[in-house]
């Protein structure tokens, strides 16, 4: 095999050969556990709203349509704007908030629960994240707003929320945000069907890309409350005008921030267009709407009922025993835990004794 040296008596000069440039790797950062304790890093994120939204994330509302999602995200737009709790929970940071309302109006909701001179409302049916980001960013930088509402989700973006690959850039850009900024920018969203369902089945629902869920550092799933059947027949001898002015009732689960955001937690939200209030407290399986400071006391007089039937009243009972018979008596689930916190409030106020760690007596004095 001969090599061609030349063309056209035109010497080929050899080629020389050029090594591919290496890319430089980056290092890992090391730091011991103590370092990572004390970093920024490490640190917890604080709280928006206390147990509900943390400061600085990215987040979902998720509801069927018509479920008053939009008037949640309204009350939690002006809580942060005014520093009135939400929903129950207390708001830890008052400051700026912008609400890119891309569907339906908010006038009925500023009418009815009232404003805020913090609220920045941007009133776009057309709006688009990609077309705004660079006057979005200065806007965010230069007004150092505390909380973002994309209501909706599936009309802020130009990208594909069903598709992973596509909604990605959006959510990492959002995030990005996020972080610079120190602002929690909170996505209004669909689930595609279905009421009364458990947390994780509404999970599963979320219109879109699983991305979305994965993405978000919190999740807030509002359903409506199921009716019972004498609460339907009630409201069929209403007029048009009472019934419109009941309060509406709905189903809030938030993140059970007890174990690091694992699992949920449900709330009773009353939503009361009339008189301009929205309120929330717990939601316990067995249907119990009672707020916490009223169930210490109404577990303290049965306690009392239970000691004095039982005669256990001056050598005291076990927390257990007590729970097993307040449950068979009341048919209302109480763990022994539970419990055993309250009547350590109680025993600071001089109503009870310990009679061991998990053995109390009433104090008859106090009765």
């Amino acid at each position: 095999m001969t090599l061609i040296k030349s063309v056209n008596n035109v010497e080929i000069k050899e080629a020389k050969v050029v090594k591919p440039l290496e890319k430089k790797r980056k290092s890992l950062a090391i730091m011991s556990s103590l370092e990572y304790l004390n970093s920024d890093i490490g640190k917890p994120r604080e709280f928006l709203i206390d147990r509900l939204i943390p400061q600085g994330s990215i987040g979902m509302l998720v509801a069927p349509a018509k479920t008053n999602k939009t008037t949640i995200a309204y009350d939690i737009a002006l809580s942060v704007a005014t520093g009135k709790d939400c929903m129950g929970h207390t708001t830890n940071i008052e400051g700026k908030v912008l609400y890119i309302c891309i569907e339906g109006s908010l006038q009925g909701l500023i009418q009815a629960f009232g404003y805020s001179d913090n609220i920045d409302i941007v009133p776009d049916k057309y709006f688009q994240w990609e077309e705004y980001r660079e006057e979005l960013e200065s806007l965010i930088e230069e007004r150092e707003y505390k909380l973002i509402v994309l209501d909706p989700l599936y009309k802020a973006t130009k990208c594909d929320i069903s598709k992973a690959d596509k909604v990605r850039p959006f959510l990492i850009d959002i995030e990005q945000i996020a972080n610079k900024y120190n602002t929690t920018i909170l996505l209004c969203h669909h689930t595609m069907r279905g009421d009364n369902l458990s947390a994780e089945q509404t999970v599963n629902n979320i219109s879109g890309s699983m991305h979305l869920v994965r993405a978000s550092e919190f999740t807030i799933m509002l359903e409506r409350e199921k009716k019972t059947e004498e609460e339907e027949q009630q409201e069929l001898n209403l007029s048009d005008e009472e019934y419109e002015n009941l309060p509406q009732k709905r189903i809030l689960r938030k993140m059970d921030y007890r174990y690091g955001g694992e699992g949920y937690t449900k709330h009773l939200i009353t939503i009361d267009f009339k008189n301009g209030a929205i309120d929330g407290q717990r939601y316990s399986s067995n249907g119990l709407r009672v707020k916490p400071k009223a169930r210490i006391e109404d577990l303290f007089n049965h306690a009392v009922e239970i000691l004095e039937r039982f005669d256990v009243i001056d050598k005291g009972i076990l927390t257990s025993e007590l729970a097993k018979i307040y449950t068979d008596l009341t048919k209302n689930t109480i763990t022994k835990h539970y419990i055993n916190d309250v009547w350590t409030k109680l025993e600071k106020t001089g109503k009870i004794d310990s009679v061991t760690k998990y053995k109390y007596r009433i104090v008859r004095d106090n009765l």
